[in-house]
């Protein structure tokens, strides 16, 4: 998954960063949510923005540098 190649690429980054009380090197959290779109309609895309948002707050409530998936 493209998410999980995002946060392997960070991870060999190590970017310091010495203000964090989290952790030493830059961190992401990330979430994603999925619609098919041959048939999405604006409701639909309206719900899958709702759902990758919600799972990018549960990545960071759960300890971040992580994917939720919605």
């Amino acid at each position: 998954m493209v998410a999980e190649r995002c946060l392997a690429a960070v991870d060999a980054a190590a970017v310091p960063h010495g203000d964090s009380p989290v952790a030493a090197h830059v961190t992401i959290s990330i979430g994603v949510a999925s619609v098919a779109l041959d048939s999405a309609s604006d409701d639909d895309v309206e719900r899958l923005l709702r759902a990758a948002d919600q799972a990018l707050y549960r990545a960071k409530h759960a300890g971040r540098h992580r994917v939720e998936r919605g």
